[in-house]
C-alpha cells in the first residue's frame, strides 16, 4: 500500500527518464494505472475474503490445534491459517487462467464467491463454524419458490 501511496510522486520525478527508455507512450506501454487499480482490486477483495473466511470458519480444530502461520509472500509477521491461504490461491489461480483477459472487479467478486462457496461445501466439519441447514446464514427457499 506504501508503494501506491508514493507511486504518483515516483512517477512525476521519473518521467523524464521513462519517456526516454519507453517513449512519449511509456504509461500506456507499463500498463501503470491498470497495476495500481489491479492491486486495489486484490486489495479489497483479500480484506473482504478475510472477513468472509473469518466468520464462517474457525481456524483451531475440535482437538484445540491453532491452523495458522504467515500467508505465502507476507511481509508482516501475520498469521493466517493455512485453509485460508489455499482459497486465496485458489482464487488467485482461476482470476489467472479464467479472467485473464477479462479480470474487473465484478468478474474477480464473483469468481471469489464461488471459492468461498465451495470451500462452505468441502471444509472440514472440526473448521467450521456453522451448520449447512441453519437459515439464519444460508437462506432456505420454501415450496413456493421464495
Amino acid at each position: 500500500m506504501d508503494f501506491f501511496k508514493e507511486f504518483p510522486d515516483f512517477l512525476s520525478k521519473a518521467e523524464p527518464m521513462l519517456t526516454a527508455c519507453f517513449g512519449a507512450d511509456w504509461e500506456k506501454r507499463l500498463e501503470v494505472k491498470e497495476v495500481q487499480t489491479n492491486f486495489v482490486h486484490l486489495m479489497f477483495l483479500f480484506n473482504y475474503y478475510k472477513r468472509v473466511y473469518h466468520t464462517f470458519f474457525s481456524t483451531e480444530d475440535q482437538s484445540g490445534t491453532n491452523h495458522s502461520g504467515p500467508i505465502i509472500g507476507a511481509t508482516k509477521e501475520e498469521n493466517f491459517p493455512p485453509h485460508l491461504q489455499f482459497g486465496w490461491m485458489l482464487f488467485l489461480s482461476l482470476r489467472m487462467r479464467a479472467l485473464s483477459r477479462f479480470p474487473d472487479l465484478v468478474s474477480c467478486t464473483n469468481a471469489l464467491l464461488s471459492v468461498i462457496i465451495s470451500m462452505i461445501i468441502h471444509m472440514p466439519i472440526s473448521l467450521r463454524k456453522f451448520l449447512l441447514d441453519d437459515a439464519t446464514l444460508f437462506g432456505i427457499r420454501s415450496n413456493e419458490g421464495g
